[in-house]
């Protein structure tokens, strides 16, 4: 699988830089977006399904690398920008990024206009999935697939006590080590890290903590006081199910719930899936023996 890195710098609306990664298959042409590309990448360009990620709060977007290696044409995986803000931000950022037609390696630019779009969303993830449908001027996507989305179709107090204990423990969780073999030794010690697919713990620990020099140590990619700030966005768990009740109507929307009741509470999923909400699922899929973390575990 390859791959390349693809910075989105700073404008006069959004001061940060946006990263995301393209992937695709050596072999196939279709790395080769240029005039001198072979007959068969244009076929399988012409197409190929562009797989949009987007990973959940406190992750990265290669978390999504393992469940990559054996399905994808062409991959698009996002990072959240910064997460002290909200899933509407985060939406927001996908779209400026995807409208500035980011330059390639080539030297090509991505036109996602003419793309066939699949969006993919984990937690945040898959409401920032949700609302980028709704944000003007709007992408086609033939279809979305929204994984275990923190949303609350009654009302966003049903999620409070959540809130408060996903904030206790981003409040306690440990921030800085002194070398990635102890960034390393630690997260493989953690009973919470235990049943993560391996290869989704050794990108966190690649991914999800980098060195910092003004602390002189290495520190979570996503600081405490970013996690503890998107969870208490007011807006979060509502303002996603008001645009998936409108593009549920008029796109195939697939959902996919862990099995496991660890994290969202039964009677939230089973308002999600009422068939009396109006909204439509063109799926939804139970994965046995997980919880809220699909995408993580092995």
């Amino acid at each position: 699988m390859l791959h390349e890195t693809i910075t989105l710098p700073p404008d006069a609306d959004s001061p940060l830089y946006i990263v995301a990664k393209r992937y695709w298959m050596p072999g196939t042409g279709i790395d080769d977006a240029g005039p001198s590309q072979s007959e068969m990448g244009r076929a399988i360009a012409a197409q190929a399904l562009t797989l949009v990620f987007l990973h959940s709060t406190s992750f990265h977007k290669e978390t999504w690398e393992p469940a990559l290696e054996d399905l994808f044409q062409c991959v698009i995986g996002q990072s959240g920008p910064n997460h002290g803000g909200s899933c509407e931000k985060y939406a927001m950022a996908v779209h400026r990024f995807m409208t500035a037609r980011p330059k390639l390696g080539n030297g090509q630019r991505v036109d996602f206009r003419t793309r066939k779009l699949v969006g993919i969303g984990h937690s945040l993830g898959g409401n920032a999935m949700v609302m980028l449908q709704r944000i003007q001027p709007t992408f086609d996507f033939s279809s979305l697939i929204i994984v275990e989305p923190m949303v609350s179709p009654e009302g966003g107090h049903h999620l409070y006590p959540l809130r408060e204990k996903l904030v206790a423990g981003a409040a306690k969780r440990r921030d800085r080590w002194s070398s990635r073999e102890e960034v390393s030794s630690y997260f493989k010690s953690l009973k919470a890290t235990s049943q993560w697919d391996p290869r989704v713990l050794e990108k966190f620990i690649n991914y999800g903590t980098h060195w910092r020099q003004e602390s002189e140590a290495f520190v979570l990619s996503c600081s405490r006081k970013q996690e503890i700030v998107m969870y208490m966005d007011e807006g979060g768990p509502t303002k996603p199910v008001e645009a998936l009740n409108i593009i549920s109507q008029r796109m195939p929307v697939h959902l996919i719930l862990g099995d496991k009741k660890d994290l969202i509470p039964p009677h939230i999923h089973r308002s999600l899936t009422d068939p009396k909400s109006g909204r439509r699922f063109a799926s939804i899929h139970g994965i046995p023996g997980v919880g809220h973390l699909v995408n993580i575990f092995s």
